[in-house]
């Protein structure tokens, strides 16, 4: 999964970006997040409940301010690999996860915009 994003206004602490692997009514489901401040998460929410931070950090690959910022997500056997424009950010092992959906977010009072979603893979 691949996505270009950019800041347009809010908090530049808020988070927005991509979540992945979730059930089809998104009570449980992954996210892989930056904000325009450089921080990233990467978490999961089970139940429509709190999110569940695996990975909270901050990462000088990603883009501050309004410049777009492209995440990319790899999985591969059961390690799950996470980019920042085309930089290796962490590797997680990773159990599928809870469904086959995916899409993008945005946290409340943040404005950004998307410019290009790719998905690509093979189903076993």
């Amino acid at each position: 999964m691949e996505i270009t994003v950019k800041w347009e206004s809010g908090e530049s602490n808020q988070g927005f970006g991509a979540e992945f692997c979730s059930d089809e009514n998104r009570r449980n489901r992954y996210i892989y997040g930056i904000a325009s401040n450089g921080g990233y998460i990467i978490a999961h929410c089970e139940n429509r409940g709190d999110y569940y931070y695996d990975v909270e950090s901050q990462s000088d690959y990603i883009n501050l301010g309004s410049s777009d910022n492209t995440l990319k997500i790899i999985s591969k056997d059961n390690t799950i690999m996470f980019y920042v424009n085309n930089k290796f950010l962490k590797q997680l092992t990773f159990n599928g996860g809870y469904g086959q959906d995916f899409g993008v977010f945005a946290n409340s009072g943040t404005k950004v915009s998307f410019s290009i979603f790719k998905l690509s893979g093979e189903k076993e």
